[in-house]
Parts: C-alpha cells; sequence; structure tokens
C-alpha cells in the first residue's frame, strides 16, 4: 500500500521570477486555451517546493506526450558480483557496465507494460557498495494516453502528491533472485499506475512526473539482506473549491 504525502498548493499571487517567465516565453505567441488556462496557474501558484518547481510540473504537463530529460525513472540495482565474468573487481565492473543497458532495457520493458508508451536510457553508471555490483540508471518515459480533462470552472491548483512504497525483500542476497527483484520493482510500478488511475478519478486528470527505485543493503558481508522500495510523484489540475481527499 502507497503512504501519501498531499501537497494542495491553493491558488495565491506570488512574486514574478524565472520559471513562470520562462513559462511565458514558451507559451506566449499562439498559446493554445490549455496553455493559457496552465500559464495562470503559474502565475497564482504558491511555490513550496524550491524555485521553479511548479513551473516545471506545469510544463510536464503540457508536454505529456514527450519524451523529456526531466520526466525520469531513477532506479539503482544492487547484484551479487558472481554474475558477472572476470577475475578481478575491475573485470566485473566493466562487465557490469557492459551489461547495463541490458538491465535498462528489461527495466523499461517493466514500466511500458504498467504505465508508459514509450521508454529510453537517458544514462547509467556502474559502481561497488558492500562487496556488490551496484547499477544505476535513469530512463526518460511518456505516460500512457493522455493527461485528462481541465477543469470546467472556477479558479485551478496545481495539487502535487508524493507517494512511497514499503520496502520488499529483506532476505540474504545470496538467496534473492534476480527475477524475484525485478517482480518487487513491477509491483512497485503496477501500485504507481493504479494510484494515477485513483487520481484521475478525483481530479479528472493526472501526470506521472517522477519515479524513484532503490535497494538497501544491510548485514554482514557472509549474510547481506536487501530490500526495494520506490517513490512517486503524481501532479493534477483541480479546481480550488472541488473536495478531495489526499487518501487513495
Amino acid at each position: 500500500m502507497a503512504i501519501v504525502i498531499f501537497v494542495a498548493a491553493p491558488v495565491a499571487t506570488i512574486a514574478f521570477h524565472f520559471g513562470v517567465a520562462a513559462l511565458s516565453v514558451l507559451f506566449h505567441m499562439g498559446a493554445t486555451p490549455r496553455q493559457q488556462e496552465l500559464m495562470e496557474v503559474s502565475k497564482k501558484y504558491r511555490n513550496v517546493h524550491g524555485p521553479n518547481y511548479s513551473d516545471q510540473a506545469l510544463l510536464l504537463i503540457d508536454r505529456f506526450g514527450e519524451l523529456l530529460p526531466t520526466r525520469l525513472a531513477s532506479v539503482q540495482l544492487l547484484l551479487d558480483e558472481e554474475k558477472f565474468d572476470g577475475g578481478s573487481l575491475t573485470d566485473k565492473l566493466r562487465a557490469a557496465r557492459i551489461a547495463a543497458p541490458k538491465y535498462a532495457s528489461a527495466e523499461c520493458r517493466a514500466l511500458l507494460e504498467a504505465f508508459a508508451s514509450h521508454c529510453r536510457l537517458s544514462e547509467a553508471s556502474v559502481s561497488t557498495l558492500q562487496g556488490m555490483i551496484e547499477i544505476r540508471f535513469t530512463l526518460q518515459f511518456v505516460q500512457q494516453g493522455n493527461f485528462g480533462e481541465f477543469p470546467d470552472r472556477g479558479d485551478m491548483q496545481l495539487d502535487v502528491a508524493h507517494l512511497e512504497y514499503g520496502a520488499f525483500n529483506d532476505r540474504p542476497l545470496s538467496f534473492l533472485a534476480e527475477g524475484t527483484t525485478s517482480a518487487r520493482r513491477r509491483t512497485i510500478y503496477a501500485a504507481i499506475a493504479k494510484d494515477c488511475v485513483a487520481t484521475r478519478s478525483i481530479y479528472g486528470n493526472c501526470a506521472i512526473q517522477g519515479i524513484r527505485i532503490g535497494m538497501s543493503a544491510s548485514g554482514t558481508a557472509r549474510n547481506i539482506r536487501v530490500s526495494t522500495s520506490g517513490t512517486a510523484t503524481l501532479a493534477s489540475i483541480g479546481e480550488i473549491s472541488d473536495k478531495r481527499t489526499s487518501e487513495f
């Protein structure tokens, strides 16, 4: 079950800043009605997450169907060194770097099954962690379908939900099959998709703005235990007058 931290940002007048200017430049000529509405939300939105956060979320909504470098799924994998060929750690790291795109491709397939229409590797890195091989990569993705419907009336606001998905797989690494950890991540992706459907039933729209999947390790060198968890950020446009709940 997801734990949700819900941020409903009321419409409020704020000082003109760079993020709003960026939206203005993007939309100022030949803006569609929806872009004009997004600009109005941006002008009034109280930015509670740091500079330009709200505008970044609004831009991702406006460019819902595009692959963007700011709409990412960040994934961390911890793998047994024995999965990679080589007599030395240097050789194993080289083999892991060669294999990293294969793992990213498999993760893209998981996103496509759950909620994405397009997915591609953005970047990948390989290192060691507690006697294991750590592979990190980020994936750009496009969500299936469309954002949804905007409110028909009233002032609008941007609402952002930060969801956390509980840890799985607290088992010794030596007994932890790679297919099991993949299945756990697929479970998280399916839950994210389900939560977006629930969000859309409340607001009429939903955008998956970003995902982070991590694995943590504990225990001794001979009995390392790992767990998998995830977070996701969902954004929606709603009416201020709407009565909504933060529990999905």
